[in-house]
């Protein structure tokens, strides 16, 4: 479905995972875009999601790292 909250960030995944380096580096980089998102200017379903990414940093992570 068009919209849907699993479709709002890109998924990562780090099938060699080691210290988890590059996992840990993607999640800053789509955090820094999250802060940055205009939730004024979104539908009321993304800006919900949008808005409590940004009060609770990596809180999208469980849902997109792997």
């Amino acid at each position: 479905m068009y919209g849907d909250s699993k479709d709002l960030l890109p998924t990562t995944i780090d099938y060699a995972a080691g210290s988890g380096h590059f996992l840990t580096e993607s999640m800053e980089e789509i955090q820094n875009y999250i802060n940055l998102v205009d939730t004024s200017i979104q539908r009321p379903n993304v800006k919900k999601e949008f808005d409590k990414w940004k009060s609770i940093a990596f809180d999208w992570a469980y849902d997109y790292m792997y």
